[in-house]
């Protein structure tokens, strides 16, 4: 339940595509955990 309102509360301010990219990178701990804070921080910076 709580993936399903990140997901929707993603698709309030972006396109699907960076829904996606975000999504994926935030279900995966191991990836997560090796991305910078600022390319974290530079994928909810609206285009």
């Amino acid at each position: 339940m709580l993936k399903a309102k990140f997901r929707a509360s993603l698709a309030t301010r972006f396109i699907d595509s960076r829904c996606a990219d975000i999504f994926a990178l935030c279900d995966d701990q191991s990836r997560l955990e090796q991305k910078l804070v600022n390319e974290f921080m530079d994928l909810f910076v609206a285009d």
